[in-house]
């Protein structure tokens, strides 16, 4: 896209000195939608982990805002003879509350463990009109036919990036004899896939140490607290931090903890902290 100036609006780049354009929605009955698609310098690797990056804008001259865009990540590279959605499921998916009315860059970014082989990369609205949220932008006049029937959107900044996930030893955390009853302990590598209440592995170090403790302590209880966050709606959010809550309790009951001696509470964001109260 030209900046600043381009048939689709006006904008500096996030960064440097350009950007790409999708529609990402339309009116169109048949989910019209275009994706930027590019090949990652390498492959990626079974197993290791990735921070995955991009931010998005509304282009000033489109009439309609929408909820979502996501980014996919596949192992070959996607040949479509149609313009309409594609039957991909991103690994990212930015759910706004049509924020994006007010012009402004927003990031999205999750934390990805691979497969192994991914080496495309897709970015664009991957759900169809009926799940996608859309708005009008009352005071705005469509340029051009599609503009006033669209949401069209600019890409910038977009990374993969591999991270170092420390491999946590329960043993270095502190010693069993350390616990205490009746305090709170925090557990900071109590990690889940995104937008899912599936654990990872870097969680079982501490959940494993957590679990010792309660075996040396029969007549202990737990009490897992969970928070939410402000990305999302409130219901949405309780909902998912109450199944992470959950995802961690099953995880302790299924190597030999009673389900009797465990409890989970979800805590006010502003009280934001994964604790675990023995």
């Amino acid at each position: 896209m030209d900046v600043r100036r381009n048939w689709a609006g006006v904008s500096f780049a996030h960064s440097g000195v350009g950007y790409a354009g999708i529609y990402a929605w339309s009116t169109a009955k048949h989910n019209y939608r275009e994706y930027v698609q590019c090949k990652l310098k390498t492959p990626l690797k079974s197993g290791d982990f990735y921070n995955l990056q991009f931010y998005f804008r509304l282009s000033s001259y489109s009439v309609y805002a929408i909820d979502r865009i996501g980014l996919a990540l596949v192992e070959s590279a996607v040949k479509a003879n149609h313009d309409s959605l594609l039957q991909i499921n991103p690994i990212l998916t930015k759910i706004n509350k049509i924020e994006t009315l007010t012009n402004e860059w927003y990031q999205a970014s999750a934390k990805f463990q691979a497969k192994g082989g991914e080496q495309f990369l897709l970015i664009g609205n991957f759900s169809g009109n009926n799940a996608t949220e859309s708005k009008k932008i009352e005071y705005r006049e469509g340029k051009s036919l599609m503009l006033g029937s669209s949401a069209y959107y600019y890409i910038d900044d977009v990374s993969v990036s591999p991270v170092e996930v420390p491999v946590v030893d329960s043993l270095s955390v502190t010693s069993i004899a350390a616990i205490k009853p009746n305090e709170a302990y925090v557990l900071n590598h109590i990690n889940f896939e995104f937008d899912s209440f599936k654990l990872l592995p870097t969680s079982f170090g501490q959940l494993d140490f957590l679990i010792s403790v309660l075996k040396k302590n029969p007549q202990w209880k737990v009490q897992l607290n969970g928070h939410t966050d402000d990305q999302g709606s409130d219901d949405y959010n309780l909902t998912l931090s109450t199944n992470r809550a959950t995802s961690v309790g099953e995880y302790i009951a299924q190597h030999g903890i009673s389900g009797e001696r465990i409890q989970t509470h979800i805590q006010d964001p502003e009280l934001a902290h994964h604790n675990a109260y023995a």
